[in-house]
Order: structure tokens, then C-alpha cells, then sequence
């Protein structure tokens, strides 16, 4: 638990017995107090004094019957106490005010040795003008005993802490801070990451169990930081042609850079889920790695796969295309395949995190006439993932741009489909 640094200001002499209690309920509080009495003579450290204020987290004023030293450098002639109380609100500390009741006065009076002033006699005004500015400037508990010091202490305390206004910094252990996180293991930095995830959540979500979504969340947030890679573009183009015989002509161009992969990703491959149409007519036409042609080297092989639905098919890279460790890596695949009209349909998620991820897609050949574009996107971690992409198919322009949010994570991707336009509809410009 973070301790608070609590500044106590009060006059001193005549509240030398309510002073201390209030620095042991502090204490007790698991907090720690700072005041006046630190620093040595008044006259000679203000700057001190308002360096410690600055410093606290939290401003308590004990005022009793007396006004105290007057502050002579101040055009106002105030005293020490108020003007501890005035900087403090003027730089928006939480203020914490216990005040002794008159019939508490009076009895400190008739106990305290003589000598000691327990009621304003020189300033009596100024005093007035002070306790009558305090007590309506917020909460100003008011107490009959030294024995109600301790609860009013943990009652303002307590207030302080549960008000999410109050910016408090506090001081916590040396030997409790994290001072490299590469000392941490792999599971402690993930349980870490979980306690993290358990107390935001948990204070957003009061009063309700949400501990399992809390594990999963963070889970799924474990596994993406765990993606192994990273890129920095991915951008796909997609041709919609006529074909032959009543099919389309489907050409797509992918550009992709690459700011890491690890060693045991860092192999160049490709693998695309099909009809058994698709499957067949599927032509690697180009590869391009850091401008290196190896579009030769590229061999294929096609199995089905009868997990897949409609997409019975695999098409993939009989083996991968290991690059060097020189970053960024930029890879251009260019292929094509057939499809009947019905059977077009496109899906792609990333495997890393990405910094920017565009998709076009064209109908060409006056299809745009005949058919119309069904785009939608997914992204992690995003809840504006449904206005997320630009998409003037609506307007039947045979084009779909999609654009997923900066920083878009490994999951996050995109779906495509076309539809035949209805001849009995209208269009809208």
C-alpha cells in the first residue's frame, strides 16, 4: 500500500497534546506526517515549509483557539497557520480541517499549565476572520475530546483516498519497485501483467465478480504481445476480372514489411484455403523478397481439407524461403486464381501486430454494373471496429478501401464477399 505524506499545520504550544495525537493516528493510519516543527525557526523557512507542502500528498489543519506567529513578510500581516492553509488550497491539495469545540477549549484551559494562551487575545479578529473562512471552505470536523482525533483522522483520510479527483503520488518501499523488469521472469512478468488486468478491471466493474473475464482478457492479451513478430504494412490489392466461361479472374497483389521476426518465424511462406476450383487454378505469378526474385524457388502443393467447409482445399508453399536477420524485410506476392461469381469470398487476420493495414479491392470489366461489394473488419482490442474502414461500395462504385485503426493487433483483419446487384433496386448518389 502506497503511504501518504500527510503536512500538519497548526499553532503549536497550546496544541502540543491534540498535535501528537494526530501524528500517532498518521501512523497508525500506515501513513507519514511532516509539519512546522521539523524545520526550526518560522522566520527563516518559508520556502521550506512550501517546498514540504508541494511535496505532501495530503494538508491537515489542527485549529484550536489561538491565531499564532504572525508571518511579518506577508502584505497581509496573516500568520504562519494561515498561510500553510492558503498556499495548500491554492495548489489544490486535499485539505483535511479538525477543530476543537469551544467547550473543549475551555477545558483545555482549566488543565494546561500556566502560561499557556489557549484563547486568541492579540489577533482576536483576524482569528475570527480565519475560523469563519476555514469552516466554509469544506468539511470541517469539529471534536469535544483528544480521543476523537483518531477516528476524525481515518475519516478524512478515507475520504481523500476514495476520491478519484485527488492526483496522490505517495511513497511506497524501495525493495517493493520493480527497478529493472528484465530481472523478472517470463511468469512473473505475466502474473505482473495479470494483477495489472485484475485491479483495473475490478474497480471499473465494483460490486461484480469478473474474475474469469479478467483471466481471459488477460490471456488474449499475453497471446498477442507473444505473436513473435511485427510489421509495419500490409497492403492488399484485389483485381475482380472477367474470366473465362462465366467465371471471375480474381488477381491479388500483397505488399508487406516486415520489422521483426524471430528466428524461428523468419522463414517466407504461403498458405491459402480454397475451393477445389480455387485450388486448381491458383498461380504464383511473382515474389519478390527484399527485391530478390524467387518467384522460381516457389513451389506449391494442393491437399484437401475437409475442415474447411466450401474452402475444402489448402494451397501451400512446400517449404519456406528463410530471409537474413536485416530488417525491414519487404515481401511482394502477386498471384491469381477462378472463381464462379458465388464462390469469391476473401479473409485475411493478421499474425502480428501491424502498424498500418490497407486493403483495396476492384471490380473491373464493368462488373461493378452486375455486382456489389460485401466488406466487414474485424480488430482486437478496438470498439470502433464497425466504423473503422472506408467503404464507398455503398455507393456502387466497384471499390472497397478498408483501413483498420494505427496499431491494429495480430487477429485484427477483414472479410470480403460480392453480391448480385437486384435489378429492381435503386440507386443513390
Amino acid at each position: 500500500m502506497k503511504k501518504m505524506q500527510i503536512f500538519v499545520s497548526s499553532t503549536y504550544e497550546d496544541l502540543r497534546d491534540e498535535r501528537q495525537k494526530m501524528v500517532e493516528a498518521i501512523l497508525d493510519a500506515g501513513h507519514i506526517p511532516a509539519g512546522m516543527e521539523l524545520f526550526g525557526g518560522a522566520g527563516t523557512v518559508i520556502e521550506t515549509i512550501k517546498k514540504w507542502i508541494d511535496e505532501s500528498d495530503i494538508y491537515f489543519l489542527l485549529l484550536g483557539g489561538t491565531y499564532g506567529s504572525i508571518y511579518e513578510e506577508d502584505k497581509d500581516k496573516i500568520s504562519f497557520t494561515e498561510w500553510e492553509y492558503r498556499y495548500a488550497r491554492s495548489i489544490n491539495k486535499p485539505v483535511c480541517v479538525i477543530a476543537l469545540s469551544d467547550s473543549m477549549l475551555h477545558f483545555n484551559a482549566s488543565v494546561r499549565s500556566k502560561g499557556t494562551v489557549i484563547f486568541e487575545e492579540k489577533n482576536k479578529d483576524k482569528y475570527e476572520n480565519f475560523k469563519k473562512y476555514v469552516c466554509s471552505k469544506g468539511i470541517c470536523k469539529m471534536i469535544s475530546n483528544i480521543s476523537e482525533i483518531s477516528g476524525a483522522v481515518q475519516s478524512h483520510i478515507t475520504n481523500v483516498l476514495n476520491n478519484d479527483k485527488y492526483n496522490l503520488v505517495g511513497w511506497v518501499r524501495a525493495d517493493s519497485i520493480i527497478t529493472d523488469w528484465n530481472e523478472l521472469s517470463d511468469i512473473s512478468l505475466k502474473e505482473t501483467i495479470r494483477n495489472i488486468f485484475d485491479t483495473f478491471i475490478s474497480r471499473t466493474y465494483e460490486d461484480t465478480d469478473v474474475k474469469d473475464f479478467s483471466n481471459s482478457l488477460s490471456s488474449n492479451f499475453l497471446s498477442v504481445l507473444n505473436a513473435k513478430g511485427i510489421m509495419n504494412l500490409f497492403h492488399r490489392t484485389t483485381k475482380i476480372r472477367k474470366g473465362m466461361n462465366g467465371l471471375l479472374r480474381i488477381e491479388i497483389s500483397d505488399q508487406i514489411e516486415y520489422r521483426y521476426l524471430d528466428h524461428e518465424h523468419r522463414g517466407i511462406g504461403k498458405r491459402f484455403y480454397a475451393t477445389p476450383r480455387q485450388a486448381e487454378t491458383y498461380r504464383l505469378h511473382k515474389l519478390l523478397i527484399n527485391n530478390k526474385d524467387y518467384t522460381s524457388d516457389f513451389k506449391f502443393k494442393r491437399f484437401a481439407n475437409s475442415n474447411r467447409g466450401k474452402m475444402s482445399y489448402c494451397v501451400q508453399s512446400e517449404y519456406s524461403i528463410m530471409v537474413d536477420e536485416q530488417y525491414p524485410i519487404n515481401v511482394y506476392f502477386w498471384s491469381s486464381y477462378e472463381c464462379a461469381p458465388e464462390e469469391f469470398f476473401q479473409s485475411y487476420g493478421l499474425p502480428y501486430p501491424c502498424k498500418a493495414f490497407m486493403v483495396d479491392i476492384f471490380l473491373l470489366d464493368n462488373l461493378e454494373e452486375e455486382f456489389d461489394i460485401i466488406a466487414s473488419t474485424n480488430s482486437v482490442f478496438s470498439k470502433n471496429h464497425a466504423d473503422s474502414f472506408e467503404a464507398n461500395e455503398v455507393k456502387n462504385f466497384g471499390e472497397c478501401s478498408i483501413r483498420l485503426q494505427e496499431w491494429s493487433l495480430a487477429g485484427a483483419g477483414y472479410t470480403v464477399s460480392i453480391q448480385k446487384k437486384e435489378k429492381d433496386m435503386k440507386r443513390f448518389d
